[in-house]
């Protein structure tokens, strides 16, 4: 069986740092920590670091898709 790309695979974890998020985005980091203090963005804390929760934002902009 073929397997994804390495970058395909990574778009589909379940968390994401928010370097590796700011990276794929294209998005600044400070513009992500901004987003990440004012609760736009759902993060999880495991441990002492703080991740992206990708598949709460997934389900926040499906949310959002005009009906």
């Amino acid at each position: 069986m073929e397997q994804a790309p390495e970058s395909t695979l990574q778009l589909f974890t379940p968390i994401m740092t928010k370097d590796r998020f700011a990276e794929i985005s294209g998005v600044p980091v400070g513009v992500l920590q901004g987003w990440v203090d004012r609760n736009y963005v759902p993060t999880l804390v495991i441990g002492k670091h703080k991740v992206i929760n990708m598949v709460q934002l997934q389900q926040i902009c499906l949310e959002q898709l005009p009906r």
